[in-house]
């Protein structure tokens, strides 16, 4: 057992910030603003792929440097595999896979939102976006500024918006750290509670058998005392005249 156990697996509620974004030639404000918000809403649900709506595809592989990968499935599907299987186990999502849609978990067994194994896959998602170069990470770097050639720029016509989502990303980070540090907490007081009662248990052991020793010596000594108080029989040592007497009778 690890502190992964004691992760709440549950969307999170990030608050939207309050951004003011520009009119600029191809998007307006108001797409902008709608496009941030969807953005939200798709962090708060972990990468849930109906939460990825087609404004953030559109504007990822318009507008940000990344690969289309055909359609908005394939895009998803590139990225955010991890988090389908995610969905997938924790929250009791079925779906028959497509080769687009990331859902490559195929018949994976799990029990639901309180399972280890939903909890794993959790703690996965974050894993993923701190280490990995590949899928939420590279997802992640492209709107964190440490990307080379493919990457959100921070400035120009789309600079607001982007500079909305890396912060979005990062308080999702914060609230992700947040849950992490509950679930060490937690499963340290666990683990002291568990050393606890390990030794409350073995006292209660030792405690019993001294109990059962003690009972024992007390039936052994009852025993001791019984066999004292027997009176002891007088035994008459026969002679040669008693048997002639008995002859002569």
């Amino acid at each position: 057992m690890d502190a992964r156990n004691f992760l709440k697996v549950k969307n999170f509620k990030i608050k939207e910030g309050s951004y003011t974004f520009e009119d600029v030639k191809f998007m307006s404000a108001i797409e902008k603003k709608k496009i941030y918000k969807g953005f939200v809403s798709f962090l708060n649900n972990h990468f849930k792929h109906t939460n990825f709506i087609k404004s953030i595809y559109q504007h990822c592989h318009l507008h940000c440097g990344f690969i289309a990968h055909y359609n908005i499935n394939g895009f998803y599907g590139e990225y955010f595999s991890t988090a389908a299987t995610f969905q997938k186990i924790a929250f009791n999502v079925e779906k028959q896979p497509s080769e687009y849609d990331g859902y490559y978990v195929g018949g994976t067994a799990y029990t639901g939102t309180d399972s280890l194994m939903a909890k794993h896959a959790f703690y996965r998602l974050y894993e993923e976006l701190t280490s990995s170069k590949e899928g939420l990470g590279d997802f992640y770097e492209a709107f964190s500024g440490r990307r080379g050639y493919m990457g959100a720029s921070m400035n120009g016509d789309y600079g607001d918006l982007n500079t909305a989502i890396k912060e979005a990303f990062r308080s999702y980070l914060e609230e992700w750290e947040e849950f992490i540090t509950k679930a060490m907490s937690d499963f340290e007081t666990f683990s002291k509670d568990e050393e606890t009662k390990r030794l409350q248990s073995q006292k209660d052991e030792a405690l019993a058998q001294v109990k059962a020793f003690q009972q024992k010596a007390l039936e052994l000594e009852a025993q001791l005392v019984e066999k004292q108080q027997i009176p002891k029989q007088l035994y008459v040592q026969s002679t040669l005249f008693d048997f002639i007497d008995e002859e002569v009778a």
